[in-house]
């Protein structure tokens, strides 16, 4: 079984959250480079999402500004 269909069958049962170093340890596999900085780029863009919030019968969403960060990894 290939780490992909490993990953799609598990991700069924669980739920994954990743943060930084996650992506940053999973991006310096993949190119083969020692990868061990962020960088944070903070901007003055922003963009309109919806944001959910669910605990057991009830549901509510709300229209949430974000502002954009970049991420880069050195």
């Amino acid at each position: 079984m290939s780490d992909e269909d490993f990953y799609n069958l598990i991700s069924k049962l669980y739920n994954f959250d990743f943060d930084e170093y996650d992506y940053l340890k999973i991006i310096s596999e993949v190119n083969h480079q020692n990868y061990n900085l962020f960088i944070n780029i903070y901007t003055y863009m922003t963009f309109n999402d919806i944001a959910r919030e669910g605990h057991g019968k009830g549901f509510e969403w709300w229209n949430q500004l974000y502002q954009i960060t970049y991420i880069a990894a050195v």
